[in-house]
């Protein structure tokens, strides 16, 4: 044991030296947070210590950062990217006209906006600290969503939806905070949320007190749910014993869902998920829950998840709006709080708000246009396919009963000339007649999409595309989109049209009509200008959009064009006999986040 002594007394003295070393490096740090912190508090630094991607950052030139925040968050950065968007900015000008107002900013046009100051070196760090600052949410695709950008020349009008759910949840206690509807809208776009698609929108609006509003859309299952998110600025004032006028600022948010679409597990699954965003934003901030009747003005007490206090109370009409869906809601398990619900496939038959209408021209006799052997098959196909994968409603075309495409439904499509049609344009006016009906019977402005998918011979006369009948009758693609554009009977279009593009002498007047930019319309051909499209079954342009709609899932068209040449080669590998051609797909400018097929 002697021999052991020394070694344990070096062994204490280098534990005691290693314990006094930590304490004295301690010591310092707890003097450099101090020395931060004074200069912090006087502005010659800057430093974040509640954020955690910041937190270790000393800022020791606070201007210089400021100076590069405000190349992208300034108050003339629309009048900056408008005027250089035919110049500088060029390659970024679709970006200027449909992302900039909302909030968004792509990586493309932040970098060219860098570049434009000739900071170009300094973007990567700014995106970097605007996103951990809070002050901007990195999306998936790289672009930014930038609230203080939003331009001012939106608006939302709170009776858009003519048929809505309308909660509300109200800040007490005198909270005031401009940055808690930011934070809401940070929320509501990033991943995991329901809140799928997020356009923001501000306005000012003092005559209803609305002051900034978010638009968009969720999914439902094998549907789109739209949503208003609206701020509410109400000013109240009133005199009090002393004569004293008293002024004071109540803070709303407010809900709004279109009625129609909503089922009641849906419903529970959409207003716990808001709850849960709303509390956890609010961080234990005291608030006030109501929810509209539908039959009378007024705002009813409610519980957490918006669920109405009292349901037996009644309105000046004697019944409420909630009276089944939220009863029921009120019976069922909760999920847990602070969770995104789950979402799959919708639970109940909701009746789909997206038609389509198929012209399948096979058995041709007019010159030299051979009768097609791929058209029947496809028109089968297709029309199943966007039934049972994507809820597209086929009832103004015949009976789709259970989804198949059987004899009763051919044979109504036949006497409505939608199979072997003489004339394209008289078929497709005639369906249009029937869907205005359609519209009016259901009390309804709009249906959400509808598509016209041709299958048949096509050629081109004087640039113009023009659709063959049966007997050789063409009707130009102008005149579809007229037509469609005319009619005013859905919010957005696809014109899909599995045909030859290859020249012809026609004798016609071509068709000056350009349709509008402010009409969501997007037009597929399956072959270029000038070429023709495969007849060989199994190897056509609908035969690929099939396989490509078989999963289920809905494509960006900025990707259909990539996605369709991707299973065209598919196809080309699995059959002997190669057929050379490929589709053209042509978006809608002003809609560049438009999927296909519309959901």
């Amino acid at each position: 044991m002697t021999t052991d002594q020394p070694d344990n007394q070096e062994n204490e003295m280098k534990d005691q030296t290693s314990i006094k070393n930590e304490n004295e490096s301690i010591k310092h740090v707890t003097e450099a947070e101090s020395i931060v912190e004074f200069y912090a508090s006087i502005g010659d630094v800057l430093h974040f210590p509640k954020f955690e991607d910041l937190k270790n950052k000393i800022i020791v030139k606070p201007m210089e950062l400021i100076g590069d925040c405000r190349v992208i968050i300034s108050h003339d950065i629309h009048e900056t990217c408008q005027e250089h968007r035919r110049g500088k900015l060029f390659s970024c000008r679709q970006d200027i006209e449909s992302k900039l107002n909302k909030g968004f900013v792509t990586e493309r046009l932040f970098n060219a906006i860098f570049k434009l100051s000739g900071r170009e070196q300094e973007a990567k760090k700014i995106k970097e600290y605007l996103v951990a600052l809070n002050l901007a949410v990195d999306m998936e695709n790289g672009q930014l969503f930038i609230p203080s950008l939003v331009s001012d020349n939106n608006e939302v009008k709170e009776d858009k939806f003519l048929k809505r759910i309308d909660v509300r949840l109200e800040l007490l206690n005198d909270i005031f905070s401009a940055s808690i509807f930011d934070q809401i809208a940070r929320k509501l776009i990033q991943k995991g949320s329901l809140f799928n698609e997020v356009f923001y929108q501000k306005i000012e609006a003092r005559s209803i007190g609305v002051n900034a509003a978010v638009e968009g859309s969720m999914t439902l299952g094998a549907k789109t749910q739209r949503y208003i998110l609206q701020e509410r600025d109400d000013d109240e004032h009133e005199d009090d014993r002393s004569s004293d006028v008293f002024f004071s600022r109540t803070k709303t948010f407010q809900l709004i869902l279109e009625d129609e679409k909503v089922d009641e597990i849906q419903l529970k699954q959409i207003l716990e998920h808001f709850d849960n965003i709303f509390s956890s934003t609010l961080n234990g901030k005291a608030s006030h829950r109501t929810v509209k009747c539908s039959h009378c003005p007024g705002y009813f007490h409610a519980q957490k998840y918006f669920l109405p206090e009292n349901f037996k109370s009644e309105c000046s009409e004697n019944k409420h709006q909630w009276d089944k869906r939220f009863q029921n809601l009120a019976t069922t398990t909760s999920v847990r709080p602070g969770a995104s619900p789950v979402w799959g496939p919708a639970q109940s038959q909701n009746e789909g708000w997206n038609y389509a209408l198929v012209i399948g021209n096979y058995a041709y006799d007019y010159k030299n246009f051979k009768v097609l052997n791929s058209v029947e098959e496809d028109f089968k196909n297709i029309v199943e396919t966007l039934a049972r994968k994507h809820n597209y409603n086929f009832d103004i075309m015949g009976n789709l009963r259970g989804g198949v495409a059987d004899s009763n439904f051919i044979e109504a499509a036949t006497n409505q000339e939608l199979i072997n049609s003489e004339n394209i344009l008289d078929s497709l006016n005639d369906y249009l007649d029937k869907m205005r009906e359609e519209l009016k019977m259901k009390n309804k402005l709009h249906f959400d999409s509808l598509m016209f998918f041709f299958l048949g011979h096509g050629v081109r006369y004087n640039n113009q595309d023009y659709l063959l009948g049966i007997s050789g009758t063409p009707t130009s693609v102008k005149e579809v989109q007229k037509a469609l554009q005319d009619s005013n009977c859905a919010k957005q279009y696809t014109l899909v049209l599995d045909c030859c593009r290859e020249k012809f002498d026609l004798k016609v007047e071509t068709d000056d009509y350009e349709p509008s930019p402010d009409l969501n319309m997007t037009v597929v051909y399956a072959a270029p200008p000038g070429q023709v499209a495969p007849d060989v079954k199994g190897k056509t342009l609908t035969s690929c959009i099939v396989k490509l709609l078989e999963t289920g899932d809905k494509i960006p068209i900025k990707n259909l064009q990539e996605k369709l040449l991707a299973v065209w080669k598919e196809t080309q590998l699995e059959h002997s006999k190669q057929v050379a051609s490929y589709s053209e797909v042509k978006p809608p400018i002003k809609f560049p986040n438009t999927f296909f097929p519309f959901e």
